[in-house]
C-alpha cells in the first residue's frame, strides 16, 4: 500500500505546476513532529536521539540527502557528535520550513486521512481517503487498514500509520 499510496503522490505532485502544502495546525504538527520522534527516531527508548537515530530517522522521512549533510544539521543545531538531541531540539530543527518540507512526505499523506488534524484517523476515514485518490479498497487492503491499528481503539494514528508504512516496530 505505502507504494501505492507514495506512487499516486508523486505522480500528482509531476501534474501540478505549484504543490500546495496542506495547512497544518500547530497542535497538529507538534502531534506528528512528536510522534516521529518517538516511534521511528528514539530506538532506545530513552527520550533522546543519538547522531545514528537522528540520520535514521531523517532518512527514513525522506530527507533527500546523505548521512553526511544530515550529520551537518547536527552540528548547525549545536549538537557535538555523542551528543544528545531532545524532543525540544527536534520541534525547533522543525520549525525550519526547508527541513520541514523536505521531511513532509508522510505528514502530506496522513493529512489525507487526518481529516480534523488530531493525529488519528478512524479507519472510514482511511477507506474513504484511500477511494478519494482512486485506490480500490481490497480484502486484502481493508485488512492492512484493520492491522494498522494495533492499539485496536478504532483509530489509525500518526505514529502508528508510520510503523506499518515504514515497517517499524
Amino acid at each position: 500500500m505505502a507504494a501505492a499510496l507514495l506512487s499516486f503522490l508523486f505522480k500528482k505532485k509531476e501534474c501540478e505546476t505549484e504543490t500546495v502544502e496542506p495547512e497544518f495546525r500547530e497542535d497538529t504538527r507538534l502531534l506528528y513532529f512528536t510522534a516521529e520522534f518517538q516511534s521511528l527516531g528514539d530506538m532506545t527508548k530513552d527520550n533522546h536521539l543519538r547522531l545514528e537515530e537522528f540520520t535514521r530517522l531523517m532518512l527514513l522521512l525522506g530527507y533527500p540527502s546523505d548521512e553526511e549533510e544530515v550529520e551537518k544539521i547536527w552540528t548547525s543545531i549545536g549538537l557535538p557528535d555523542g551528543g544528545l538531541m531532545t524532543l525540544d531540539d527536534y520541534l525547533k530543527l522543525m520549525s525550519n520550513e526547508e527541513i520541514r518540507s523536505k521531511t513532509d512526505t508522510w505528514r502530506k499523506l496522513f493529512a489525507k486521512f487526518d481529516t480534523n488534524g488530531n493525529g488519528f484517523a478512524s479507519k472510514s476515514e482511511v477507506v474513504t481517503g484511500l477511494q478519494e485518490i482512486g485506490i480500490d479498497i481490497t480484502p486484502t487492503l481493508r485488512a492492512k487498514i484493520e492491522g494498522m491499528d494495533t492499539n485496536k481503539d478504532g483509530n489509525i494514528s500518526y505514529a502508528e500509520f508510520l510503523k506499518i508504512q515504514l515497517r517499524q516496530d
